[in-house]
Protein backbone atom coordinates (compact mmCIF):
# COMPACT_ATOMS: atom_id res chain seq x y z
CA UNK A 1 0.00 0.00 0.00
CA UNK A 2 1.37 3.36 -1.02
CA UNK A 3 0.21 5.80 2.14
CA UNK A 4 0.36 9.61 2.07
CA UNK A 5 0.32 11.22 5.79
CA UNK A 6 0.22 14.60 5.80
CA UNK A 7 1.66 15.85 2.86
CA UNK A 8 3.28 19.22 2.45
CA UNK A 9 5.51 21.17 -0.25
CA UNK A 10 6.36 24.59 -1.88
CA UNK A 11 8.12 25.88 -4.66
CA UNK A 12 9.67 29.46 -3.81
CA UNK A 13 7.63 29.36 -0.89
CA UNK A 14 4.46 29.02 -2.28
CA UNK A 15 2.50 26.16 -1.48
CA UNK A 16 1.64 23.51 -3.35
CA UNK A 17 0.39 20.65 -1.49
CA UNK A 18 -1.33 21.59 1.27
CA UNK A 19 -2.05 18.54 4.14
CA UNK A 20 -2.74 15.87 1.66
CA UNK A 21 -3.72 12.26 2.96
CA UNK A 22 -4.70 9.29 1.16
CA UNK A 23 -3.99 5.83 0.24
CA UNK A 24 -3.39 3.83 -2.76
CA UNK A 25 -3.99 -0.08 -2.20
CA UNK A 26 -2.43 -3.43 -3.95
CA UNK A 27 -4.76 -3.84 -7.42
CA UNK A 28 -6.12 -0.77 -6.86
CA UNK A 29 -6.29 2.17 -9.03
CA UNK A 30 -6.14 5.95 -7.26
CA UNK A 31 -6.72 8.94 -9.61
CA UNK A 32 -5.49 12.58 -8.40
CA UNK A 33 -7.73 14.48 -10.96
CA UNK A 34 -7.65 18.54 -11.03
CA UNK A 35 -6.82 21.56 -13.17
CA UNK A 36 -3.08 22.72 -13.73
CA UNK A 37 -1.38 23.72 -10.92
CA UNK A 38 -3.62 21.81 -8.71
CA UNK A 39 -0.75 19.95 -7.27
CA UNK A 40 -0.94 16.51 -8.63
CA UNK A 41 1.59 15.90 -10.52
CA UNK A 42 3.99 17.42 -7.13
CA UNK A 43 2.08 14.19 -5.77
CA UNK A 44 3.71 11.91 -8.06
CA UNK A 45 6.87 13.14 -7.95
CA UNK A 46 7.29 13.49 -4.69
CA UNK A 47 5.92 9.38 -4.46
CA UNK A 48 8.76 8.79 -6.88
CA UNK A 49 11.44 10.06 -4.67
CA UNK A 50 12.25 13.31 -7.23
CA UNK A 51 11.27 15.70 -4.82
CA UNK A 52 10.95 15.97 -0.88
CA UNK A 53 8.14 16.87 1.42
CA UNK A 54 8.47 19.79 3.30
CA UNK A 55 6.17 17.79 5.98
CA UNK A 56 4.56 15.11 6.45
CA UNK A 57 5.21 11.34 5.25
CA UNK A 58 4.88 8.92 2.44
CA UNK A 59 5.11 5.08 3.18
CA UNK A 60 5.23 2.14 0.66
CA UNK A 61 4.55 -1.74 2.01
CA UNK A 62 5.37 -0.13 5.65
CA UNK A 63 8.56 1.36 4.91
CA UNK A 64 9.07 4.87 5.33
CA UNK A 65 10.11 6.55 1.93
CA UNK A 66 10.03 10.39 2.72
CA UNK A 67 9.50 12.62 5.31
CA UNK A 68 11.47 16.38 5.89
CA UNK A 69 14.82 15.05 6.48
CA UNK A 70 14.97 11.46 4.99
CA UNK A 71 14.11 10.51 1.55
CA UNK A 72 14.85 7.06 0.07
CA UNK A 73 16.58 7.49 -3.73
CA UNK A 74 14.30 6.66 -6.62
CA UNK A 75 15.83 3.86 -8.22
CA UNK A 76 15.64 2.00 -4.44
CA UNK A 77 11.94 2.37 -3.89
CA UNK A 78 10.16 -0.28 -5.81
CA UNK A 79 8.05 2.41 -7.93
CA UNK A 80 7.42 2.56 -11.61
CA UNK A 81 7.17 5.84 -13.78
CA UNK A 82 5.40 6.09 -17.08
CA UNK A 83 6.17 9.80 -17.90
CA UNK A 84 3.80 11.58 -20.15
CA UNK A 85 5.87 12.22 -23.30
CA UNK A 86 6.20 8.33 -22.73
CA UNK A 87 10.95 9.13 -22.75
CA UNK A 88 11.38 6.11 -24.96
CA UNK A 89 15.01 5.67 -26.22
CA UNK A 90 15.38 6.09 -30.08
CA UNK A 91 18.10 4.43 -30.27
CA UNK A 92 16.45 0.98 -28.71
CA UNK A 93 14.33 -1.41 -29.60
CA UNK A 94 10.95 -2.00 -28.09
CA UNK A 95 12.36 -4.84 -26.01
CA UNK A 96 15.76 -3.07 -25.04
CA UNK A 97 13.63 -0.05 -23.63
CA UNK A 98 11.64 -2.46 -21.58
CA UNK A 99 14.39 -4.00 -19.87
CA UNK A 100 16.63 -1.38 -20.10
CA UNK A 101 15.93 -0.53 -16.17
CA UNK A 102 16.08 -4.00 -14.98
CA UNK A 103 18.68 -5.58 -12.80
CA UNK A 104 18.72 -8.90 -14.03
CA UNK A 105 20.73 -8.52 -17.14
CA UNK A 106 20.88 -11.56 -20.11
CA UNK A 107 18.67 -14.03 -20.60
CA UNK A 108 16.73 -13.47 -17.61
CA UNK A 109 16.32 -9.93 -18.43
CA UNK A 110 15.18 -10.91 -22.09
CA UNK A 111 12.49 -13.05 -20.39
CA UNK A 112 10.81 -10.92 -18.38
CA UNK A 113 10.90 -8.34 -20.93
CA UNK A 114 8.99 -10.67 -23.24
CA UNK A 115 6.59 -12.12 -20.73
CA UNK A 116 5.65 -8.13 -19.87
CA UNK A 117 5.42 -7.64 -23.93
CA UNK A 118 3.13 -10.67 -24.28
CA UNK A 119 0.92 -9.34 -21.71
CA UNK A 120 0.55 -5.76 -23.35
CA UNK A 121 -0.02 -7.39 -26.34
CA UNK A 122 3.38 -6.24 -27.62
CA UNK A 123 5.56 -9.28 -28.08
CA UNK A 124 5.13 -9.28 -31.88
CA UNK A 125 7.13 -5.53 -32.28
CA UNK A 126 9.64 -6.45 -29.61
CA UNK A 127 12.18 -5.48 -32.26
CA UNK A 128 11.08 -2.57 -33.72
CA UNK A 129 11.76 0.86 -32.60
CA UNK A 130 9.84 3.83 -31.04
CA UNK A 131 10.00 5.87 -34.41
CA UNK A 132 7.59 2.77 -36.34
CA UNK A 133 5.28 2.80 -33.70
CA UNK A 134 1.85 4.06 -33.19
CA UNK A 135 1.16 6.52 -30.65
CA UNK A 136 -0.84 4.10 -28.66
CA UNK A 137 2.04 1.26 -29.26
CA UNK A 138 4.61 3.71 -27.75
CA UNK A 139 2.10 4.21 -24.66
CA UNK A 140 1.68 0.56 -24.33
CA UNK A 141 5.88 0.04 -24.67
CA UNK A 142 5.96 2.92 -21.54
CA UNK A 143 3.68 0.95 -19.82
CA UNK A 144 5.62 -2.36 -20.01
CA UNK A 145 9.17 -0.44 -19.03
CA UNK A 146 7.64 0.78 -16.03
CA UNK A 147 5.97 -3.28 -14.98
CA UNK A 148 8.64 -4.58 -16.15
CA UNK A 149 10.68 -4.43 -12.64
CA UNK A 150 7.30 -5.63 -10.75
CA UNK A 151 7.43 -2.61 -9.07
CA UNK A 152 4.89 -2.20 -5.97
CA UNK A 153 3.21 0.72 -7.36
CA UNK A 154 3.14 2.32 -10.45
CA UNK A 155 2.56 5.92 -11.06
CA UNK A 156 0.99 7.21 -14.71
CA UNK A 157 1.49 10.82 -15.27
CA UNK A 158 -1.76 12.00 -17.88
CA UNK A 159 -1.16 9.08 -19.74
CA UNK A 160 -3.65 9.32 -22.71
CA UNK A 161 -2.88 13.17 -23.19
CA UNK A 162 -0.69 12.60 -26.33
CA UNK A 163 -3.80 10.05 -27.59
CA UNK A 164 -5.79 11.87 -29.92
CA UNK A 165 -9.82 10.81 -29.60
CA UNK A 166 -10.10 8.38 -31.45
CA UNK A 167 -7.24 6.17 -29.77
CA UNK A 168 -8.24 6.92 -26.02
CA UNK A 169 -11.21 4.68 -25.33
CA UNK A 170 -9.77 1.64 -26.96
CA UNK A 171 -5.97 2.30 -25.11
CA UNK A 172 -8.00 3.02 -21.84
CA UNK A 173 -9.56 -0.31 -21.91
CA UNK A 174 -6.32 -1.82 -22.51
CA UNK A 175 -4.75 -0.10 -19.46
CA UNK A 176 -6.94 -0.83 -17.39
CA UNK A 177 -7.12 -4.25 -18.21
CA UNK A 178 -3.39 -4.75 -17.86
CA UNK A 179 -3.08 -2.83 -14.69
CA UNK A 180 -5.69 -4.80 -13.28
CA UNK A 181 -4.02 -7.88 -14.29
CA UNK A 182 -0.31 -7.12 -12.53
CA UNK A 183 -2.22 -6.42 -9.06
CA UNK A 184 -0.12 -3.68 -9.25
CA UNK A 185 -1.17 -0.69 -6.88
CA UNK A 186 -1.50 2.59 -9.37
CA UNK A 187 -1.58 6.04 -9.09
CA UNK A 188 -2.61 8.59 -11.71
CA UNK A 189 -3.00 12.32 -12.72
CA UNK A 190 -5.46 13.96 -15.16
CA UNK A 191 -7.65 17.00 -15.79
CA UNK A 192 -9.93 14.67 -17.45
CA UNK A 193 -12.48 14.06 -15.48
CA UNK A 194 -14.51 11.31 -17.59
CA UNK A 195 -11.19 9.49 -18.10
CA UNK A 196 -11.07 9.58 -14.27
CA UNK A 197 -14.21 8.24 -13.66
CA UNK A 198 -13.80 4.89 -16.09
CA UNK A 199 -10.17 4.01 -14.63
CA UNK A 200 -10.41 4.34 -11.17
CA UNK A 201 -11.44 2.65 -7.96
CA UNK A 202 -11.07 5.96 -5.68
CA UNK A 203 -10.76 9.45 -7.65
CA UNK A 204 -9.21 12.38 -5.00
CA UNK A 205 -10.29 15.92 -6.15
CA UNK A 206 -7.50 18.97 -5.79
CA UNK A 207 -8.03 22.02 -6.32
CA UNK A 208 -4.85 24.61 -4.95
CA UNK A 209 -2.96 21.86 -3.33
CA UNK A 210 -5.93 20.83 -1.00
CA UNK A 211 -8.15 17.81 -0.89
CA UNK A 212 -11.68 18.61 -2.12
CA UNK A 213 -12.85 15.50 -2.14
CA UNK A 214 -12.51 11.82 -1.99
CA UNK A 215 -14.48 9.22 -2.94
CA UNK A 216 -15.39 6.11 -5.68
CA UNK A 217 -16.69 7.61 -9.29
CA UNK A 218 -20.20 6.93 -8.55
CA UNK A 219 -20.40 8.66 -4.76
CA UNK A 220 -18.34 12.00 -6.26
CA UNK A 221 -20.68 11.99 -9.15
CA UNK A 222 -23.76 11.20 -7.19
CA UNK A 223 -22.82 13.25 -4.15
CA UNK A 224 -20.52 16.18 -4.79
CA UNK A 225 -19.49 18.16 -1.71
CA UNK A 226 -19.45 21.68 -3.93
CA UNK A 227 -19.87 23.19 -7.15
CA UNK A 228 -16.09 22.76 -8.21
CA UNK A 229 -16.16 19.20 -7.79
Amino acid sequence: MLDFRNIMHAYNGKPSVDNVSFSVNRGEVVTLLGPSGCGKTTMLRLAAGLERPRGGEIWLDGKLLSDASHVIAPEERGVGYMFQDYALFPHLSVLENVVFGLQQKGSVATRRGLDVLAETDLEALADAYPHELSGGQQQRVALARALAPNPSVILLDEPYAGLDSRLRERIRDQMLHVLKASQTAALMVTHDAEEAMFMSDNIVVLRDGEVQQTGRPVNLYCQPNSAFV
